[in-house]
């Protein structure tokens, strides 16, 4: 070897000349041993480092695959309920790797230092500030999608309260007593259903405004299983009011029709009671046929205007 050689020189070289190649030896000496020895340090910092830089890798990779796919998801209109709830567990999922990666960076620019630091550190901000963004979007629309699931639960119990109502009402109006005969009992029955029929406008215009605030939460609302349900309990809701205004005014034109059905033949029945209590009592102070000629023409005057006034009074009677 060359420190070998050099050692069997100065065995036949001058003093001076072997003292000056003694020191050429110890520099290369020192040198070798000072490069093996950062040869050692690089080895083992590279074999300590590669799986620090496999991990941060593996680590940024799965999350800007995962990211693409959020931002892709969320630059929907109208994302699903059922979408920005999976969102939401992704988040849960993937901030361990985001935090992964911010641990294991740091460690990375010390091991190495420079160009290599500089993109770790531009590759960490750029993860973090986009995983922000993304959760700062996602939680967004999560809480947009509960408001707007709050207020359809809402006009659902509006709608929900009024179908109650009007149920109820179809059965009452479907059940109701029919019209009496006694013009009294009919302006009772008139009265209250006039009451009721009040009632039914004030409700009506109460389902005008729930119908009209539904539309403008299906407008504003994000797509979840509520507003299928909204849909449908309004169209109930149309059905059983039109159904409930229909046997309303069927209701008041029969008890309208019976009243004055009822005090026309009240008035005519006491008016003909009257005329028959007449009519009887002439008949019965008739006498019978006289044996004159003229007390006979006098009875038959008088019979005659009675059968007058009895065929005057059929169509009354009628």
């Amino acid at each position: 070897s060359t420190v070998d050689s050099g050692l069997e020189l100065m065995k036949h070289i001058s003093s001076d000349e072997a003292i000056q190649l003694k020191d050429k030896l110890d520099s290369l000496q020192r040198r070798y041993n000072d490069l093996t020895s950062r040869g050692s340090d690089l080895l083992k910092h590279a074999q300590e480092a590669l799986p620090l830089v496999q991990q941060f890798h593996n680590s940024h990779n799965r999350l800007v695959d995962w990211m693409l796919g959020a931002e892709t998801q969320l630059q929907c209109a109208e994302p699903r309920e059922d979408d920005i709830q999976r969102l939401e567990q992704d988040i849960q999922e993937f901030r361990p790797v985001l935090e992964s990666i911010n641990l294991i960076g740091p460690q990375l620019c010390q091991i190495s230092p420079g160009e290599g630091a500089s993109t770790i550190e531009g590759l960490v901000t750029r993860d973090n500030r986009r995983f922000d963004a993304i959760a700062e979007q996602i939680q967004r629309k999560a809480e947009r999608i509960h408001l707007s699931k709050q207020r359809s639960l809402e006009v659902i119990g509006d709608i929900d309260e009024l179908l109650d109502w009007f149920r109820e009402v179809e059965a009452q109006l479907r059940e109701a007593e029919p019209p009496s005969a006694e013009p009294d009992v009919i302006r009772v029955q008139l009265k209250e259903h006039k009451a009721l029929n009040d009632d039914i406008g004030g409700q009506k215009s109460r389902v005008r405004d729930v119908i009209s605030t539904a539309k403008k939460v299906l407008r504003e609302s994000a797509q979840h299983e509520d507003t299928g349900t909204i849909r449908e309990k309004m169209e109930d809701l149309r059905e059983n009011m039109e159904a409930v205004s229909t046997l309303s005014r069927d209701r008041l034109e029969v008890l309208e029709q019976a009243l004055a059905l009822a005090e026309h033949f009240c008035e005519s029945h006491a008016d003909l009671s009257t005329w028959l209590d007449e009519m009887e009592r002439h008949v019965s102070m008739l006498a019978m046929p006289a044996l004159r000629p003229d007390l006979i023409a006098q009875q038959q005057d008088k019979n005659e205007l009675l059968v007058q006034s009895i065929t005057e009074h059929k169509p009354l009677v009628d």
